[in-house]
């Protein structure tokens, strides 16, 4: 059978797919869910949407209009995990595009316990299997104190739970997993995602990341786990069942391929990569690129197009014949559309840097260094520190008189940095660019 008819003879067995909207069709997310047949698609519009949601074992799709910052499921005060399988969805059952924020987690009367606070993914002992996969959310905020496992997500009792590009940040677990919990041979599959200051300092171990227990099975892949209180993966009671981790930046590392201990220098406020990350382009070789077409980067976030580009007009100048070297910096559409550039230079060697506040700046503290930050727009170095709007290029210039002879053989590397106003700091500085000094 060809995969065409594969997929007509699935698509004939699920029936006439409708589309429900919320709020056209429905007043809210859990009552377009009610009413959905399975291969459905519940469609939200922009907005907070005091609720919880069940998903009733149906293999649907949820997703939102305009993605997770402009969509959010609150569930304060509402008692329970913001969504919930745990009635046999089939594989396929999606929710994309949300954030999932103050669950406290579902309750378990036989233990007196709470699970998985922003997102419960639940079987039952072999009857039947819970599906969910968890696709471009931002799992944020699931602080609630009765939160015992799995602040963020929580897979238990054969269920399946895959996370992709998804952001778990800011959650709470008292007991184990303030960001996950993976148990009773559940299934935990993460790609592409980003783990980040989710805490559990209570009671087993400090296992602020993921906690793993009797017999339940963990797949990280092209992700960062990082600044969570304690472990960032870790076993904690009953058999351990198989974990696999590879190409990821997790704080403290961990055994497997392509793995790194690196701070991941998020650019200031966000989850986003800088440049100069060690994250960026170091996803699995075998991955699909990032949507740039370069190699996959780590985390729910790949580096897009940076806000501030600097091109170097040569890499080699001659110092017989005077160096004259212009580096024009340009603003990107990612950037605030206005800011503040300053062009800074070192002798450092390329792995060399510096952090400025929350910015990793790619540069040695040097002679070189100093004379760049203290003497801005002076001779030799114009135009080094200014404005810079829209699409309006700016560029520096390097001039030296010929026969500077102390610089022979000398490199030096220049890496330009932007200050955003509406966010008073600096917050990104391009990679830095080689220059050398020849005879």
């Amino acid at each position: 059978m060809s995969w065409l008819t594969t997929a007509l003879v699935a698509s004939a067995a699920l029936g006439p797919q409708t589309t429900h909207l919320v709020p056209g069709d429905h007043g809210s997310i859990q009552a377009a869910i009610d009413f959905a047949a399975d291969g459905d698609t519940v469609l939200v519009g922009p907005g907070v949407w005091a609720e919880r949601i069940d998903l009733l074992g149906k293999r649907i799709t949820v997703r939102s209009e305009l993605g997770a910052k402009a969509t959010v499921i609150d569930a304060s005060g509402l008692d329970g995990s913001v969504v919930t399988a745990e009635s046999g969805e089939p594989d396929g059952t999606r929710v994309a595009g949300f954030t999932l924020r103050g669950g406290s987690g579902g309750f378990n009367p036989a233990n007196g316990r709470y699970y998985g606070g922003g997102v419960l993914v639940h079987g039952s002992n072999g009857l039947f299997t819970s599906h969910l996969a968890v696709e471009d959310c931002e799992i944020v905020d699931n602080i609630d104190e009765r939160i015992t496992f799995g602040g963020g997500v929580a897979a238990r009792f054969g269920s399946v739970l895959t996370l992709e590009r998804t952001l778990v940040a800011n959650n709470f677990a008292w007991a184990a997993g303030g960001a996950a919990l993976v148990d009773y041979t559940g299934v935990l599959d993460i790609d592409r995602a980003t783990l980040v200051g989710n805490q559990s300092t209570t009671y087993l171990g400090d296992q602020g990341g993921i906690a793993d227990a009797n017999g339940g099975t963990l797949v990280v892949h092209d992700s960062i786990l990082w600044d969570n209180s304690g472990s960032a993966i870790d076993h904690f009671i009953g058999a351990q069942g198989p974990v696999t981790v590879d190409y990821c930046d997790l704080t403290g590392g961990y055994e497997g391929s392509g793995n790194l201990d690196a701070d991941p220098r998020f650019i200031a406020g966000t989850y986003q990569l800088q440049a100069t990350s060690p994250c960026v382009d170091a996803g699995d070789p075998q991955s699909d690129p990032d949507p740039d077409g370069s190699p996959a980067d780590m985390g729910a976030f790949p580096l897009s197009s940076p806000p501030l580009q600097m091109t170097q007009s040569s890499d080699v100048a001659s110092i017989s014949a005077g160096v004259s070297v212009g580096f024009e910096m340009q603003l990107s559409e990612s950037s605030g559309g206005a800011g503040i550039y300053w062009l800074l230079g070192s002798f450092g060697s390329s792995d060399s840097g510096f952090g400025m506040g929350d910015l990793w700046v790619p540069l040695a503290i040097d002679d070189y260094l100093l004379w760049t930050a203290l003497s801005p727009n002076t001779a030799p170095l114009s135009h080094s520190l200014g404005l810079i709007f829209g699409a309006v290029p700016q560029t520096a210039q390097l001039s030296l008189p010929a026969g500077t002879t102390a610089l022979v053989g000398q490199t030096v590397r220049h890496s330009a940095l932007l200050f955003e106003v509406d966010q008073n700091a600096f917050t990104f500085a391009t990679p830095a660019q080689a220059l050398t000094f020849t005879p």
